[in-house]
């Protein structure tokens, strides 16, 4: 979810649909439907009849594969007819959404066409239209639009929609978040459960998510039951956090990184830590003559071990996960937009020294993670 996430905030345009029943549109073979009886009954005193399930069965492990299977089956079989659409089906797909962005209102207009014309000829249909432009939402009736047009692109229009569990305003085009209400009690049940409410795939909230994890941790190791009242010391930190967390609601993410004509990029990743635990963050430079922007692309927290450790060591680990970062998301960008330049950035000598020796000098914890390091990122970056 989060490289397609990533991969949508590179073009200009960028809509977004979703597959209506895209399991009871995929059929089981006939041989294999034996497996799939069921026993039913419609009134408790009638007898019990049997039913043999012909789509793919909800509730159960292999149906989002199978679906997701017939979906890049599909793709493979018309992809010398519609190529930009299996393309779309191959790698910009999530369960039963797609999201997908082009450059030039003429190549999301051709996009859309085929992504809808491929999808029909595996006799799915398209709803829940979502774009920033304004002619996808005009090309399909409004009753498949997620809003109506008129309303969305409305001068004072203030549309929020949802995509891949991020809040994003077409017309403005920002992603935000909303603040949920917390839990009227406090145990150890309702504090994961108001964490759970905070969704966070790109790492946008990463030090206000890395808060909420620390003070899961305490409660584990505290050793209170679920529904047991949390300490008094813990429940301050809770209190000041959920008082805080109001601001979120005023976090707007831009969703487009690139700029137009032929800037140059560069990625850069920072990582740090503390006693209680390490994070990193990876960022897009864009260089176009005088103009120069830098955008957040995704970051990530983790608390620190139970067990004591030391900073340099939770440095190193800090800067291992920047360099997974880095890695991962070069070879998101790698067939988009080039990448002149890496960066990998810490304050921590130690770590440096490690990173910038050969791993055999070094202890196992050290040398396992220095020779992680340079395969993801060379030392010299």
């Amino acid at each position: 979810m989060s490289n397609i996430l990533i991969q949508a905030r590179v073009h200009k345009f960028l809509f977004t649909a979703d597959i209506k029943q895209m399991y009871r549109q995929i059929q089981i073979h006939a041989t294999d439907r034996e497996y799939l009886r069921i026993l039913w009954r419609f009134e408790p005193d009638s007898p019990i009849q049997e039913y043999r399930q012909c789509t793919v069965t909800y509730g159960t492990c292999c149906p989002p594969h199978q679906a997701l299977r017939t979906m890049q089956y599909l793709a493979t079989i018309d992809e010398s007819r519609f190529p930009i659409a299996a393309k779309v089906l191959k790698n910009d797909m999530f369960v039963d959404d797609i999201l997908t962005e082009a450059q030039s209102e003429e190549d999301t207009l051709l996009c859309q066409q085929q992504v809808i014309a491929l999808c029909a000829q595996g006799k799915f249909q398209l709803r829940k239209w979502a774009s920033n432009l304004p002619s996808i939402l005009q090309a399909v009736p409004t009753s498949e639009c997620s809003m109506d047009p008129a309303v969305l692109f409305d001068d004072e229009g203030q549309a929020i929609l949802k995509i891949l569990g991020m809040y994003w305003n077409p017309t403005q085009d920002y992603f935000s978040y909303n603040y949920h209400s917390p839990s009227l009690t406090t145990t150890k049940r309702s504090v994961l459960s108001d964490m759970a409410r905070i969704f966070d795939p790109l790492g946008f909230l990463a030090p206000v998510t890395f808060l909420a994890k620390y003070v899961m941790q305490l409660l584990w190791t505290s050793g209170i039951g679920w529904d047991d009242l949390i300490p008094k010391q813990i429940l301050t930190i809770w209190k000041r956090y959920q008082q805080e967390l109001k601001g979120i609601q005023a976090v707007t993410v831009p969703r487009r990184i690139t700029l137009d004509g032929r800037p140059t990029y560069e990625l850069h990743t920072f990582s740090d830590s503390t006693e209680k635990g390490y994070a990193a963050v990876v960022y897009l430079r864009c260089i176009s003559g005088s103009t120069i922007q830098c955008h957040l692309i995704t970051a990530k927290s983790k608390v620190a071990p139970l067990k004591h450790v030391t900073i340099p060591r939770l440095e190193l680990r800090g800067a291992l996960l920047a360099a997974k970062l880095l890695h991962s998301v070069h070879h998101i960008f790698a067939s988009i937009i080039p990448i002149t330049t890496m960066h990998a950035w810490t304050d921590s000598t130690t770590a440096l020294a490690w990173i910038k020796s050969s791993p055999h000098r070094w202890a196992t914890f050290v040398a396992n993670r220095t020779s992680q390091l340079q395969e993801l990122t060379p030392p010299s970056i």
